[in-house]
Parts: C-alpha cells; structure tokens; sequence
C-alpha cells in the first residue's frame, strides 16, 4: 500500500465504485466507516469486492441525536456487531448542536458497545468524540473491551485527556481538519508513533460530490504534514501500523 485511510466515509457518494476502483489502482488502503447499520448492509457486497477496503459497521452519534438510526437500526447494529472485525463510526457528541440529545446517545452507545463486546471477533473500532472523550473512555473501560483496538478519529478533546488515552493504548487518526490548527498540531507531536494514522474524513456529508484526485489530494497532504513535522519515519511507520490493523500488505513505491 502507498497509503491508508484509516477513516473515511466513500459510501456518501451516490456511487463509490469509481472512487473504490481508482484507489485500488494507486495502492490506497481504507477504513471506510458507515453512519448507519442499515448503510452498511447496503454497501458491504461492493466494499467486499475491493480488497484494499475494510468496511465499519457503524451507528453514528449525530444520526442518533437526529432520530435516524431509530430502534430497528439499533438493533440492526446489535445483531451484526459480534461478527464485525471493523467497527465505525461509533461514539457521543455533545458539542452544542447535539448536547440536548445526550442521554439518547448514551443510551445507544452503552448498548452499541455491549454487542461489540459480546464473544465473536476481536473488534478494530473508530470513535467520533466532541465534548466527550472523558464519557467515551469511562463506557469503553465500562463494558470491558479489552481485546479491542480503539481509534480516536479526529481527537478534540483535552490534553489530559490526550494523556489519558495514549496511556490507555489508543490509536490516533490524523486529517487535515485536525492538523490545521494550533491544537491538532500540538496533539500530533504526543501521539507515540507507533500509535499515529493517517484520515480524510471525507466525504464530508451524504450525497456529497467528491472526485477521486481531490480525495487523494487530502490524504496526501496529511502524510505531508506528518512528515514535515515529525519526520518521513513517522508517515511509514503510520503505513505499517493501518496494514497490520486492517491486516493489508505494505507496499512502498520503488
């Protein structure tokens, strides 16, 4: 693999084969992550035709606040979670737009992560957080994950809680949203290498319109930030770390 995005959402498009086929054809690995199990479901035969594609099962924090992943799509994810190796996106936002729902997305994240700990297959698993990483550490440690590797996408929160979870074994990804400002850039220099990823994030919403060379563009210029400020080393060491999670072969460019 040239490159990996350990976070990104191409089941937004009206139709991802396209943008599928040309990463598969330049070497560019994905964490595709879903928003809702019913998303995934319909999706999950074309990622598998791609094998450069690990496909989330996801039931995002937002949907939830909105009334859209409603008790079918709850328990969608509940049945589904115990033979999903990838897990996302999962988590809790109580920034301002969503702080009213937040007993609503903490009644579905505590049963979201009781399916994802119950016997099955060990879980690599991706979580939104704003406002709530302290919240999202307390229920993972709760419902006794211990055999799960657990990706923070797109860390906001505190540095005490930056502390908390590196001393935890989180992951990090890193996108150029993050890594735009004074903040991400400090949080970047205390990642541990070895626990450092590469994301876009994009598309940005459903029904987005997004070609493939501005996609490769983003993700690109994240491996260029990371380089520059931690050094080559750090973006190949990134590479090794998302092929060893979503069990992909490295491929370096000759």
């Amino acid at each position: 693999m040239r490159y990996v995005d350990m976070h990104c959402h191409p089941s937004f498009l009206d139709a991802m084969d396209p943008l599928l086929e040309r990463a598969s054809r330049d070497r560019v690995g994905m964490f595709a992550n879903t928003v809702l199990p019913s998303e995934y479901v319909a999706v999950r035969d074309v990622a598998e035709f791609f094998p450069g594609i690990r496909l989330g099962l996801g039931l995002h924090p937002w949907w939830v606040a909105q009334g859209k992943a409603d008790e079918r799509e709850v328990c969608l994810f509940e049945e589904l979670a115990p033979q999903c190796r990838y897990i996302g996106e999962i988590g809790l936002d109580f920034g301002k737009r969503f702080a009213a729902e937040r007993d609503g997305q903490g009644a579905v994240f505590r049963r979201v992560l009781a399916a994802c700990a119950r016997p099955g297959v060990p879980h690599v698993m991706s979580f939104h957080s704003s406002l709530a990483a302290s919240v999202v550490m307390d229920e993972v440690e709760r419902a006794g994950l211990s055999d799960a590797i657990l990706i923070f996408h797109w860390f906001s929160g505190s540095s005490d809680e930056l502390t908390r979870a590196r001393n935890a074994g989180w992951y990090f990804s890193v996108g150029e949203r993050m890594l735009a400002t004074k903040r991400g850039r400090a949080y970047l220099q205390a990642i541990p290498e070895d626990r450092l990823l590469l994301e876009t994030d994009l598309p940005s919403s459903p029904q987005s319109k997004m070609d493939y060379d501005g996609y490769y563009r983003s993700l690109a210029g994240v491996a260029q930030v990371v380089a520059a400020e931690r050094g080559e080393r750090v973006v190949q060491r990134a590479l090794e770390s998302s092929c060893k999670l979503l069990e992909l072969d490295v491929m370096n460019d000759d």
